[in-house]
């Protein structure tokens, strides 16, 4: 079962983390160049209220805000100050607060939710069941579009991730990325956590390949992580050896440690 003051006490953790400690001297040239005054706070993710072990997760590269011609709402103020409180205190209610200031300022974001809610769509699900975490906890110039240093990745994986969707316990994991489909599937190698991945891409000319996930995101059975764990282990030798060669042509270099 999902434990929120656990997951509390490692958002908190997150949030403390430094954009120095995960860019080093790529950070001038990943800095965003539009920015409402959140370039310095970590965001590890979202946790619904509703949210439960066996759920899904959504994985991505970054938090949205890195284009310069990004609008900024209302509801940024309410969520840095909500990121500055859970960054001084572990306490659940500044947890909780992330998690609400985030969802309020969803409808605020619906461009950027469409593709989010053809995924819960699909999977039957609604946002306030919906978890979110951030490979890189901090926003990147222009979303991450461009390539990212192998360091980069390395160390934000290192930094709370892995953790994080631990304790999530999820039993269907969707990276929007490429970046957190490596990560995603290195987390399940190397831990053994029983999840399913499912690659989703918000590409333009990509609709077939939207559509088969989709598809697939459909056919999953949500349940407690045990169950899954009974189905996945029945298929598990075939299972691990697709998700080594599907992380081997999504840039098996990138996710090896160094």
């Amino acid at each position: 079962m999902t434990d929120r003051e656990r997951l509390a006490g490692l958002f908190h953790k997150r949030t403390a983390v430094t954009r120095e400690k995960i860019f080093g001297a790529w950070d001038a040239t990943l800095r965003p160049l539009g920015d409402g005054g959140q370039i310095h706070l970590a965001l590890p993710g979202m946790v619904s209220e509703n949210y439960r072990s066996g759920g899904l997760v959504i994985v991505s590269i970054s938090p949205a805000g890195g284009q310069v011609d990004l609008c900024h709402t209302p509801g940024d103020e309410r969520l840095r100050r909500a990121i500055e409180a859970l960054r001084s205190t572990a306490d659940l209610e500044a947890f909780e607060e992330v998690n609400r200031a985030y969802q309020a300022d969803m409808p605020d974001r619906e461009t950027q939710w469409r593709h989010i809610d053809d995924i819960l769509n699909a999977a039957r699900q609604n946002r306030g069941q919906l978890a979110f975490a951030y490979l890189i906890p901090f926003g990147i110039r222009n979303d991450g579009a461009g390539k990212l240093s192998n360091l980069v990745i390395e160390q934000a994986y290192q930094s709370g991730f892995v953790d994080i969707l631990r304790e999530l316990e999820p039993s269907l994991v969707v990276p929007v990325d490429r970046y957190s489909e490596a990560a995603t599937r290195r987390a399940k190698l190397e831990t053994g956590m029983p999840f399913i991945v499912i690659p989703y891409t918000g590409k333009r000319d990509a609709q077939s390949e939207r559509d088969e996930a989709l598809a697939a995101i459909a056919r999953h059975s949500f349940g407690s992580s045990e169950c899954s764990k009974r189905i996945d282990r029945s298929n598990n030798a075939s299972a691990e050896l697709k998700d080594i060669e599907i992380d081997r042509r999504a840039g098996h270099a990138m996710s090896r440690r160094r």
